[in-house]
C-alpha cells in the first residue's frame, strides 16, 4: 500500500511538471506580451508586410503599436530612431507612392489624420509606412484631396454620427458638463462638424443630453 502511494505521488509530480503552463516572458521597454503574436513583426528593415502567414506565436513579447524592431539591438524603437539608410531602403523597396498636391510621404501614417470638419478619434498607433499624409495645416476632404480648412464645404465633409457641418460654428458647443453655455464670444469656428440640435458633446462624440453620465 505504501509503495502504491509513493508511486501515485511520483506520477502526480511528473504530470504537474509536464502540464504546468510555462511562465510568460518578461517584456522589455516598448514591448507587450501577445498571447497570439504575429510572425511578421514590423521592423526597421520591413516596416510593413504586404502579406503574412496566419501563424500564431504563443506568449511572445512584441513591439507595441507605433514601434519597430531594430534587428541589431533587438529593441523596439520609434520609426524616427531607425537607422536612416535601413528605413529609406525599406521604403524604397515598398515602391513609395507619388504624393499628390499638399501631401507628403511619411515614415509612419497618422491614423488620426485631420478630415474636413473634424479629426477622427479614437485612433490606433499602428505604423503604416510608405503612405502620403496631408501636409501640416491641411485636411483631407471626402474627395481624398488635402485642402485648407477654409476650403472645406458641406459637400466635401462627411461628419460623424449626430453631427452636422456648419460653415460658421459656435465656439461654445454644448457639452454634458455645460449643456447651456451662458457666456460665449460671437466669433465663428469656420467649416466645422458640430453636434446636431438636441445633442451635446461628450468625449469624442455627440450624444443626447438625457444620455449624459449622471453626476
Amino acid at each position: 500500500m505504501k509503495s502504491f502511494i509513493i508511486l501515485f505521488v511520483f506520477i502526480a509530480a511528473v504530470s504537474a511538471q509536464l502540464f504546468t503552463t510555462p511562465k510568460p516572458p518578461k517584456c522589455g521597454e516598448n514591448e507587450q506580451l501577445e498571447e497570439c503574436g504575429t510572425a511578421c513583426e514590423p521592423s526597421c528593415d520591413v516596416p510593413e508586410y504586404p502579406f503574412c502567414t496566419e501563424q500564431c506565436l504563443v506568449n511572445v513579447c512584441q513591439c507595441k503599436a507605433g514601434f519597430l524592431r531594430d534587428k541589431n539591438s533587438k529593441k523596439c524603437i520609434k520609426p524616427s530612431d531607425c537607422p536612416k539608410t535601413k528605413l529609406k531602403r525599406a521604403l524604397k523597396a515598398g515602391a513609395a507612392p507619388k504624393c499628390k498636391k499638399n501631401e507628403q510621404l511619411v515614415e509612419c501614417h497618422d491614423t488620426c489624420e485631420p478630415q474636413c470638419g473634424f479629426t477622427p478619434f479614437p485612433c490606433t498607433m499602428n505604423c503604416i509606412a510608405n503612405t502620403c499624409d496631408c501636409k501640416k495645416g491641411f485636411v483631407r476632404n471626402t474627395n481624398g484631396e488635402c485642402v485648407e480648412p477654409l476650403q472645406c464645404t458641406e459637400a466635401t465633409s462627411k461628419c460623424p454620427k449626430d453631427e452636422v457641418f456648419r460653415a460658421c460654428g459656435t465656439r461654445c458647443e454644448p457639452t454634458c458638463e455645460e449643456p447651456h453655455p451662458k457666456a460665449c464670444v460671437l466669433a465663428c469656428v469656420m467649416n466645422k462638424c458640430q453636434c446636431d440640435d438636441g445633442f451635446v458633446r461628450h468625449l469624442h462624440g455627440c450624444i443626447k443630453l438625457s444620455d449624459c453620465p449622471k453626476k
